[in-house]
């Protein structure tokens, strides 16, 4: 763990998050995506990337560190047999999903009591969600890729977005070429899994996402929190600007503290 360079001249200061917050974020999620998670991702790969931020609420403050899911150990569905595709349609294709994920995170420069864990961390840098699609057989090959982002100090594009990254034969989406980036509501790595588990997994998503137990109203009290907050914010910058609503929306950046529930 190193400390995190601010870009000079720079405004903006990242997005705070709650590591417990996070952590329930991770945990309420993988409760509710067991039946849709192979074994491993269920039992070890979640598990490790929860235990590695809460490891990192004890490190010294300035501390920065890649908290990541990486693409050789990612986060992997069960097959979906067609059912990308509401009943009674059915689709003509076995697939399933993996999702691996970067951020670059750091602790505040702010002095702590010895021992006392941070209760926040800041996103500042490298902020990305690769989910990539495959078909199912003896060789899976790869056939769909897209990533969920969320900008720097200095993205062109709206700051939390998601782009196509395909580099097909037929040359459209190169990695050369860094647009379109698509505006986006969708943040952090558990948003992004919900949603492709919510494409994958059409109907059965809904029925376990809409369930009234635990694991479901924490689930969505976290995220709509941050959903509201990023809403709101977007609406008081529209009505703020003058020229083009959104040319002006894709220069903004948000606060440190947008995304953090009201107290």
């Amino acid at each position: 763990m190193s400390a995190l360079p601010i870009q000079p001249g720079s405004s903006y200061e990242g997005l705070r998050f709650s590591f417990s917050d996070m952590e329930k974020e991770i945990e309420n999620l993988r409760q509710l995506a067991k039946p849709f998670l192979d074994t491993n991702t269920y039992e070890w790969i979640l598990l490790k990337w929860k235990k590695e931020l809460s490891n990192f609420r004890l490190a010294n403050p300035g501390a920065h560190t890649t908290w990541e899911i990486s693409e050789e150990n990612p986060i992997r569905t069960k097959i979906s047999d067609g059912e990308y595709e509401p009943k009674p349609k059915k689709g003509g294709l076995k697939v399933f999903g993996q999702l691996s994920c970067k951020w670059d995170i750091h602790l505040s420069g702010e002095v702590k009591k010895r021992g006392n864990p941070s209760p926040y961390f800041v996103l500042l840098g490298l902020a990305s969600s690769k989910i990539t699609i495959w078909s199912d057989g003896e060789s899976p090959s790869e056939i769909a890729r897209w990533t969920i982002e969320v900008g720097d100090a200095n993205s062109p594009g709206c700051h939390f977005h998601t782009q196509i990254d395909l580099d097909a034969g037929d040359h459209k989406f190169p990695k050369a070429l860094c647009v379109p980036r698509f505006p986006s509501v969708l943040h952090t790595p558990m948003d992004a899994l919900e949603f492709l588990l919510s494409e994958l997994f059409q109907d059965r998503w809904l029925e376990v996402s809409s369930a009234g137990h635990d694991a479901v109203k924490t689930w969505a009290n976290c995220q709509r929190s941050r959903l509201v907050n990023l809403l709101d914010w977007q609406r008081t910058k529209l009505k703020e600007s003058s020229g083009s609503p959104w040319t002006m929306l894709k220069k903004q950046k948000p606060s440190l503290d947008m995304l953090m529930a009201s107290e």
